[in-house]
């Protein structure tokens, strides 16, 4: 018999938007975009991935045909 359901709302119990912040400026550096993760969440803090990197794209930071359906095991 289930006695307790727990729900998190992000940020309450775990922050992952710092946790993302980090893996997105770390594969963003690997795609030669200089970004720190202090300018990342200050630009970039609710937005979408993919409006994201159409911004980079548009901003000339990304190749525009960069592939992004690539599967992280």
């Amino acid at each position: 018999m289930i006695k307790h359901i727990l729900f998190d709302c992000d940020g309450v119990l775990i922050d992952t938007e710092i946790v993302a912040a980090e893996v997105v400026t770390n594969w963003l550096n690997g795609e030669n975009v200089a970004i720190d993760i202090e300018e990342f969440i200050r630009e970039y803090t609710g937005k979408t991935f993919t409006d994201i990197i159409n911004i980079l794209k548009d901003n000339g930071n990304l190749k525009p045909d960069l592939d992004l359906t690539t599967v992280v095991p």
